[in-house]
């Protein structure tokens, strides 16, 4: 009826106003001085905690609430559904459907301690990803982007290896939060939907969106990829709409231009996706050479579009940018001059040098990068290790990799033994801080 549309409309008006005014208002102001040379004074709102992802939750409540698939509206409820502390902060992205049924669930509930067990040990596999691993990266990212932030023209072995360490970061950083309120969820007996599903061992861009943050892939395709026309409206307003989505995904990542191109970048890699899939059906082109090569390319070009999400400033992404194009020059560390002694004068007129790097951490973080690629390539994911449990909501529709038979999780004195003392461990780490520092040392 006219009267549910306009209810629909006013309240997603609402919660997108509230977004916008916490989230965007110093954005808008920059913008107005930027083109009016005016000098008015940034407000600088306190940003509520995970306002992001609450207004999108409520946003679908609405809409699935007009739609006639929510069939219980009382307040207690609904703020149950929206504020569910596990998934609160960075998600996932959940449906009314998908967690109502298993809250009422709970009062019959006859799995306590395989939850406990399966709860803590996700919880912990999480801890680990982000107190060791994306610690550790962001240890040597951090000085990178610093430099370049501060107008430095790092070296392009330096921008390489910054930017590796920020990709390996993220990934964990992402991968770690999202099996802790996995791991949280469970303990209560409930199950969250799929939202990271190693992303990095995607041939192409279209099959990483559907593996990193795919909650979040899902809203924006229900919600306003589909109203917009989704793929009915002829190729040019598909790719349009394409563009549109990740435009906007991107805006909602965070309050920048850089935020823009970032999503920008991703809407250019899909449109390019889609045409190269729409010839390669069409010439019939079937190879594994293909997929591998995917599988790299896909890798670099996530990896660069990263520049333009961490970097504190456009400036600094630009500078970031012609960096690791060699447009900035290539520093190789001091010592390294020994090795190309025959060829320092050809090295030093093509513009490479010998001197102090930034990111340089020594053979140490040749290993760590190593182990990196490793470790998402070659080893089983959370969900996978944890398959027996159904550790989410839909997980059965995830291809399970022949990796997961090396490590799976079986619940013993044992493995109860190595998850208490990785969590002690993890626990002691923390309290002393910096645990990113813990083992760098260079060789």
């Amino acid at each position: 009826s006219k009267n549910t549309k306009l209810i629909l409309a006013l309240g997603i008006i609402f919660n997108l106003c509230l977004l916008g005014f916490f989230k965007y208002t110093d954005l808008l102001i920059f913008t107005i001085n930027s083109v009016t040379d005016s000098q008015f004074n940034y407000w600088n709102i306190i940003l509520p905690l995970a306002i992001s992802f609450f207004t999108f939750q409520q946003i679908a409540y609405l809409v699935d609430t007009s739609q006639g698939k929510v069939n219980e509206h009382g307040f207690i409820k609904y703020s149950l559904f929206v504020t569910f502390f596990p998934q609160l902060i960075a998600g996932p992205i959940v449906h009314h459907s998908e967690m109502m049924p298993q809250f009422h669930a709970l009062k019959r509930l006859n799995k306590l301690w395989e939850n406990i067990a399966v709860g803590i040990t996700i919880f912990v596999i999480g801890l680990f990803k982000k107190v060791i691993l994306a610690e550790q990266m962001s240890y040597w990212a951090d000085k990178t982007f610093a430099a370049s932030s501060m107008g430095v023209e790092i070296g392009m072995l330096d921008a390489w290896t910054g930017l590796l360490c920020f990709s390996f970061q993220i990934y964990f950083d992402f991968s770690g939060y999202t099996d802790m309120a996995t791991g949280a969820a469970r303990l209560f007996g409930i199950k969250l939907p799929i939202n990271f599903f190693s992303p990095y061992r995607a041939s192409s861009i279209i099959n990483f969106w559907r593996c990193w943050h795919i909650t979040l892939s899902r809203f924006l395709r229900d919600y306003l990829y589909f109203p917009l026309g989704g793929n009915k409206s002829g190729t040019f307003k598909r790719l349009r709409n394409i563009m549109i989505v990740m435009l906007l995904g991107g805006l909602w990542h965070g309050a920048g231009y850089n935020f823009i191109i970032w999503g920008g970048l991703h809407g250019l890699y899909l449109i390019i996706n889609h045409s190269w899939r729409y010839f390669k059906n069409i010439n019939k082109i079937n190879n594994n050479i293909y997929n591998w090569f995917g599988k790299i390319l896909t890798f670099i070009s996530v990896s660069y579009a990263w520049v333009y999400f961490r970097s504190d400033s456009l400036e600094s992404a630009i500078n970031f940018s012609n960096s690791l194009f060699g447009l900035n020059g290539v520093i190789l560390p001091m010592h390294y001059s020994d090795l190309f002694n025959g060829f320092l004068k050809n090295l030093e007129q093509v513009g490479v040098e010998f001197g102090a790097t930034i990111t340089y951490g020594g053979g140490m973080q040749l290993i760590w990068l190593a182990g990196m690629f490793c470790f998402i390539w070659l080893l089983p994911n959370t969900q996978e290790i944890m398959h027996k449990f159904e550790p989410t909501i839909n997980f059965k529709g995830m291809k399970i990799t022949k990796s997961s038979s090396l490590i799976t999780w079986i619940p013993n004195a044992l493995t109860a033994l190595i998850i208490g003392c990785i969590a002690i461990s993890l626990v002691i780490l923390i309290i002393q801080g910096q645990p990113g520092e813990f083992i760098y040392f260079q060789f």
